[in-house]
């Protein structure tokens, strides 16, 4: 969104221009000839301190932090600090080293973030105190809104669950469904924040993707029975689809079993499960992934690594990840450890001024046109 290269690892250059533009003083990139379109954006969360903190990794091994505070940014680190941030200012928010832990790790399985060392502050602590989508995107637009207010100018705000992708590609479905619930709960508390405080009818509220996973649900697996069996086919008959797939267990307390009389809401929100743990879970995978054993069970020490490399084969099933599993080979090249993007369409949902011109299908690119139509850009009169 505020810089121009050529490589998405250019993290580097990446960093120095969200402050000083593609061609700003000091510049990683000053000899190429890009306009600087983009000035230093309002306002700025997530992970990457590594990018920030002085040192080989940030800018001419500068403090990057301190370069936002001498443009006039309140530089944060904490969840505590970012819900007690005025909105006054513009406001730089890095609150872990590379990316912020997941849903299902900040809310349900705690312990997972410690001992990582990966404090933004650079001082070898965990960053136990991280914010979620939803708490970074209503203070981003409580800061743009007063700037608004201030200079009578509309804003842009591009809100990111990272982590879907991230968790897809390490095939950790839970996971995946925990940033896939909090996006939903992110877009319904946004929604409302607007009408809170007078915006939702001039706001274009934009919900998309920018590919699909080739995954899918394809019924219910019984866990427990899975677990037990010795051989791969007898365990493939734990798998229900159709009409032998009955209810999930998500939405019941332990050890209950799933029926229609005793679903409850979720504790951390509509739609989230009440356990992630069930014995009668989702039968569900992706169609071009590595070497994999699936049991449909969640990890409950941390992010899933469901392949390793070997020395001579290429990657093949990690020996500890779901040892009860089903073996299933692999889609894709032995060079490949990580589940890939497919080519389905993706859908793109749209409310408020110019939501008409997201209807029908249509190349990925012309998102970026709409949006600009939306907000007037180009515009000569």
């Amino acid at each position: 969104m505020c810089s121009h290269t050529r490589e998405r690892y250019d993290y580097l250059g990446i960093a120095h221009e969200f402050l000083y533009g593609a061609s700003g003083p000091h510049g990683l990139n000053a000899s190429i000839a890009w306009p600087t379109s983009c000035k230093e954006p309002d306002v700025m969360f997530g992970g990457g301190a590594e990018f920030f903190l002085p040192g080989p990794t940030s800018p001419n091994g500068s403090d990057f932090y301190e370069a936002f505070r001498n443009k006039g940014y309140n530089v944060i680190n904490t969840n505590t600090q970012l819900k007690d941030t005025p909105v006054n200012k513009k406001t730089l928010g890095i609150f872990s080293k590379s990316t912020l832990a997941k849903w299902l790790d900040r809310h349900i399985y705690p312990e997972n973030l410690k001992n990582l060392k990966n404090s933004p502050t650079g001082d070898d602590t965990d960053a136990l105190d991280q914010p979620g989508l939803k708490d970074m995107t209503l203070k981003a637009i409580d800061i743009l809104h007063q700037r608004q207010k201030k200079n009578g100018k509309g804003f842009f705000l591009m809100s990111e669950a990272a982590q879907i992708d991230k968790m897809m590609h390490a095939l950790d479905y839970d996971r995946a469904l925990g940033e896939l619930l909090e996006l939903d709960d992110t877009i319904r508390a946004t929604i409302a924040h607007l009408e809170k405080i007078g915006e939702l009818e001039d706001t274009l509220i934009v919900v998309t993707a920018d590919h699909g996973h080739g995954f899918d649900v394809y019924g219910s697996a019984d866990t427990k029975y899975l677990a037990t069996q010795t051989d791969d086919r007898k365990k493939r008959d734990a798998i229900g689809t159709y009409e032998q797939s009955g209810l999930s267990g998500y939405t019941v307390a332990k050890d209950s079993l799933p029926n229609n009389d005793t679903i409850v809401v979720g504790a951390q929100g509509p739609n989230f499960p009440v356990q992630w743990d069930p014995r009668y879970a989702f039968a569900a995978g992706m169609a071009a992934h590595p070497d994999v054993r699936e049991g449909f069970k969640v990890q409950t020490k941390g992010p899933r690594v469901a392949a390793i490399k070997s020395e001579k084969d290429g990657y093949v099933h990690n020996p500890e990840d779901q040892p009860d599993g089903i073996t299933m080979p692999g889609t894709i090249p032995t060079s490949d450890g990580a589940g890939v993007h497919s080519m389905q369409d993706i859908s793109v949902y749209a409310n408020g001024p110019g939501a008409e011109a997201f209807r029908g299908v249509y190349n990925n690119i012309d998102i970026f046109f709409k949006m600009a139509d939306a907000l007037g850009l180009g515009q000569t009169d």
